[in-house]
């Protein structure tokens, strides 16, 4: 039953609406804050408002119909105050509000429409969710590199959209030179925040030299002019 009268007065406020003007008839809100500059992705900003008449006194007004033009649905209430939650979009956005005062038939009586701005601000990075470890590896065999294989770092943010990409360092996969070598990625959201994320892989050479080829090299061990032995030894340096 509460639903049929419900829908038989929202019916009632679309049909007189289009029938009477009643924009200067004296219906005023107030909005807490008067406008809004709020952070983050995860929830949107809560704002107080509240209609009163002027000038006094007011017509006899039973229900009050809040539309905030934000795609959620009109709510009607017995009261002339209403907390609302805009949605959490990013930039800025201008809401075109109205309020219809109803008297006992449902018929609107008063009527109000301004508009109302929010100004939301992602200043939130992305955060890592995963990032490789410092590595130690061992020279490949017959080279002075070695190949590092690390996982691609993954990272979350409250807001949609960011992209991950190699700032310094090389790709998993690659020859890694002698030495440390710093690999950073930077994850940024699409307002321009960022993070990093770093790790080191250091190259060690673990390998001896060898001898190799089949010249004959002599060394003549000489004392006071007079030759007093030799060491021969197949091969030339590598």
């Amino acid at each position: 039953m509460k639903l049929i009268l419900l829908r038989n007065l929202l019916l009632a406020i679309s049909l007189s609406l289009t029938q009477v003007d009643l924009s200067g008839q004296g219906l005023i809100v107030t909005t807490t804050p008067t406008s809004v500059n709020a952070t983050g992705c995860t929830s949107g900003p809560s704002v107080r408002f509240e209609a009163y008449y002027d000038p006094f006194p007011p017509p006899p007004i039973y229900h009050w119909v809040w539309n905030f033009g934000d795609g959620t649905p009109s709510s009607v209430d017995i009261v002339d105050l209403r907390f609302h939650t805009f949605p959490p979009t990013i930039g800025t956005t201008t809401y075109n509000v109205t309020l219809t005062g109803l008297n006992f038939s449902g018929f609107p009586v008063a009527f109000t429409s301004f508009s109302y701005t929010v100004t939301h601000t992602d200043v939130v990075a992305p955060t890592f969710t995963s990032c490789p470890t410092n590595q130690v590896i061992n020279t490949s065999p017959g080279t002075c590199t070695g190949v590092s294989i690390y996982s691609f770092p993954t990272a979350f943010d409250d807001c949609s959209g960011y992209s991950i990409t190699r700032t310094s360092g090389l790709a998993s996969g690659s020859a890694f030179p002698l030495g440390t070598t710093a690999v950073v990625h930077r994850a940024t959201d699409a307002s321009g925040n960022s993070s990093t994320c770093g790790f080191n892989v250091t190259i060690i050479d673990n390998q001896a030299p060898t001898f190799h080829g089949n010249a004959a090299l002599t060394t003549a061990y000489t004392q006071s002019n007079t030759t007093i032995g030799t060491s021969t030894a197949s091969g030339t340096p590598a």
